[in-house]
């Protein structure tokens, strides 16, 4: 190994996170650099410098934080882009068994099996809201607007933003259809 420390560790990480300002989207650069901001707080509360070794260990203090599986894989994929970066940046050599037992440690974490229940609003919570609405003093067409908004909700099972949204062009009233874009614009 190698570790060619010509700056701080903080400076590497900062330009890290400019390079993903300029080469990601922008939500995907955000939560990368908030999973690099999480990488540095491990690394200062573990006293451990930005060596291999750091890279490898991560995982594992990962998994002992508690973090869901979807988290651990959003910090786990900006870390990996990191250590990748750090390497084609010339920063660090890592030896070829140190690479391997990086791989190992990330690929160990995609093993981990989490039973997720799906969430469903309670329905008496449904119920009150959708009584609510209907009962409301609003007058025409305010009030039609309000049952047809938490109706469609409630039936289709689409998200607020996604809702507000839609556009007249974007509903079929023939085919009872309406095209909606969702998270990650899709």
């Amino acid at each position: 190994l190698s570790y060619n420390s010509g700056m701080s560790e903080d400076v590497y990480l900062y330009q890290f996170i400019e390079h993903l300002s300029r080469t990601r989207a922008p939500n995907t650069a955000r939560s990368y650099a908030n999973a690099i901001a999480k990488f540095r707080e491990y690394l200062a509360n573990q006293r451990r410098d930005l060596s291999p070794n750091s890279f490898i260990s991560y995982p594992a203090w990962l998994v002992g934080q508690g973090y869901s599986k979807k988290t651990m894989g959003v910090y786990l994929a900006a870390v990996k882009n990191l250590f990748n970066w750090l390497i084609v940046s010339n920063v660090m050599s890592p030896s070829y068994a140190d690479g391997i037992r990086f791989e190992k440690a990330y690929q160990e974490v995609g093993r981990i099996r989490e039973q997720k229940l799906p969430r469903y609003a309670d329905p008496e919570k449904v119920e009150a809201v959708r009584r609510q609405v209907y009962q409301s003093n609003l007058v025409s067409p305010l009030r039609e607007r309000n049952i047809a908004f938490v109706e469609f909700l409630y039936c289709s099972g689409c998200r607020i933003g996604e809702v507000c949204d839609l556009k007249i062009k974007d509903v079929n009233t023939q085919k009872l259809q309406a095209k909606v874009i969702g998270k990650g614009r899709k």
